[in-house]
């Protein structure tokens, strides 16, 4: 953290902390003392100068540890912890965080290691940029940890927002700025900002194994092509494990489609339906956090894949909470 003291007078002090980001530039000032001209020796103004700051500088720790009243903070270093401070976050407050990497093909992954709001109160919002309208890529509250978040345009803003009632604990995170998502998980190389994945790997970052469980065979086989499992008739899931003729697993949980599968984007407020004939899940439009969705697609229980139908954008209008 860079401070200073700035002399203005012999006797008049003020304490700032300077930030260079564009449109966020701000100045901070606490109380100055103006013209005290008393009659101290040069040693008493030396330990009161000192004592001045102090206390200012300790009040500042302690603010910023409390995630800060001073607006946004700007962090720039390639790994690094956030957090609302100690203890609980303060009632009817935002607080803001603008993580910037060196270069906008540099991706910022965002990991937590707590987290507790007042659920659907208090929020912690992600976005994709360096403003208020980019990109939302989470809107997190509640006690749930979240998988990692991941900003791709080099930069990443994070709000902390509370209501005036009923604070929690709030919520420890580490950031990392990284050429490649995380690394590529230590299973392919990095070239030009994107991951080459090693055999028997897939993914944005190569986390994910290519037809898991050899598809479970005789349940299923693996296409080589798309290195994703086509299921037999009456056998349905990510390895094909799912046995729609039995009940022998009755209320387990199977993986339909990898949560790692960014070919269909999470939404909200869409409409879907069932086509038995061709054993596929269709949605059209829905809501992702920021834009309203025009898009129709579908899902093929057979083969595994989300496939999206092509038509003009301009003859439908985007739409959700639709039937």
């Amino acid at each position: 953290m860079v401070q200073k003291i700035i002399p203005l007078t012999m006797s008049t002090y003020s304490f700032q902390r300077p930030f260079s980001t564009g449109g966020c530039s701000l100045e901070i000032r606490t109380e100055i003392w103006k013209n005290r001209r008393l009659h101290f020796s040069n040693f008493q103004k030396l330990i009161s100068i000192c004592f001045v700051f102090l206390i200012i500088n300790s009040h500042f720790l302690m603010v910023e540890a409390k995630c800060g009243v001073f607006g946004r903070s700007i962090l720039t270093s390639s790994e690094g912890d956030i957090s609302d401070g100690f203890g609980s976050y303060s009632s009817n407050h935002q607080c803001e965080w603008l993580i910037q990497a060196p270069t906008n093909n540099s991706k910022i992954v965002l990991e937590f290691s707590s987290f507790e709001t007042e659920c659907s109160y208090d929020f912690l919002f992600v976005l994709d940029g360096d403003s208020h309208s980019s990109p939302l890529i989470a809107s997190l509250s509640g006690n749930y940890i979240s998988d990692v978040v991941v900003a791709r345009s080099g930069k990443m803003l994070v709000i902390l927002y509370s209501d005036t009632n009923y604070i929690l604990r709030g919520f420890q995170a580490n950031y990392r700025i990284q050429d490649c998502v995380m690394d590529c998980s230590n299973q392919g190389t990095c070239v030009n900002n994107v991951c080459v994945c090693d055999n028997g790997h897939t993914g944005e970052w190569c986390q994910q194994v290519q037809c898991p469980n050899s598809c479970n065979a005789p349940n299923g086989h693996c296409d080589f092509t798309s290195n994703i499992c086509e299921c037999n008739e009456g056998y349905v899931g990510e390895d094909c494990s799912l046995n729609l003729s039995s009940n022998d697993n009755l209320g387990g949980y199977y993986t339909l489609c990898s949560s790692f599968d960014y070919e269909f984007k999470g939404r909200t407020g869409h409409a879907g339906q069932f086509h038995e004939k061709s054993n596929s899940l269709w949605v059209f439009g829905g809501f992702n956090l920021y834009t309203t969705l025009v898009s129709m697609d579908y899902y093929n229980f057979t083969s595994n894949k989300w496939q999206t139908v092509p038509f003009q954008s301009d003859s439908i209008q985007p739409v959700s909470s639709h039937t």
